[in-house]
């Protein structure tokens, strides 16, 4: 693990995220958990979470693999998430912003509710705001649901791209409406293999230069 870096807010005050990084990229420690009656890492549940780094690591199993809770500028980089009963990520329980989820590899969703990543929740209940949804490779999503990434109602000013999307039961991507409030931005993904649309965006959106292809359904759906 490595130690803290020091950083400055914009105020100038100091700031020491925490950094908690697999010590060897090529032989990343793993977290797993042998059931699925809890998530296997909750993150800000009790507490916000502010300024945390996770990186290197390989977490399997558990209900869904990671659950954000309350929590802003928090980085998940080049970790690896498969064999969640329900899932690889949710950020459905408190409204978040500034998470970055980038360089991930997650894939193997093939129960309960399958989705790669869960961004929001339904008629904008809690949302995501201001984050990057970037480079990650999601892949083998099933069960009930099965999206790769699903950006859910009301959820805005976030930009998903250059991720690598395949082989989901639903939609390889899809995000809703922002509910009047700012752009979400979809461009530079490589999306195909879906067992419905391959592309799904409700509107309020600005969709750009993704290559898209052997859908199911549409290529693209709005």
């Amino acid at each position: 693990v490595t130690t803290a870096k020091i950083t400055l807010d914009l105020q100038g005050t100091q700031l020491a995220p925490i950094w908690i990084v697999g010590s060897d990229r090529n032989n990343r420690p793993i977290i797993t958990r042998p059931d699925s009656r809890q998530n296997l890492l909750n993150i800000g549940e009790r507490r916000p979470t502010r300024f945390l780094a996770m990186q290197d690591l390989e977490l399997a199993g558990g209900s869904v693999v990671i659950r954000f809770y309350d929590c802003a500028n928090v980085w998940l980089d080049r970790c690896e998430l498969h064999h969640g009963q329900h899932g690889g990520i949710t950020v459905n329980s408190r409204n978040t912003d500034h998470i970055y989820i980038t360089r991930n590899h997650l894939h193997h969703f093939l129960s309960g509710t399958g989705e790669g990543m869960y961004l929001g929740a339904n008629h904008g209940k809690v949302v995501m705001q201001y984050s990057v949804i970037a480079e990650n490779h999601v892949h083998d999503c099933g069960g009930e649901q099965g999206d790769g990434i699903e950006l859910k109602q009301g959820s805005y000013n976030n930009w998903l791209v250059a991720n690598h999307i395949h082989d989901t039961q639903y939609p390889c991507l899809i995000a809703y409406g922002t509910a009047g409030k700012g752009v979400n931005v979809i461009e530079r993904n490589v999306c195909y293999r879906s067992g419905d649309n391959v592309i799904q965006v409700q509107g309020e959106a600005i969709v750009r230069n993704n290559l898209i292809m052997a859908a199911r359904g549409a290529g693209f759906a709005s």
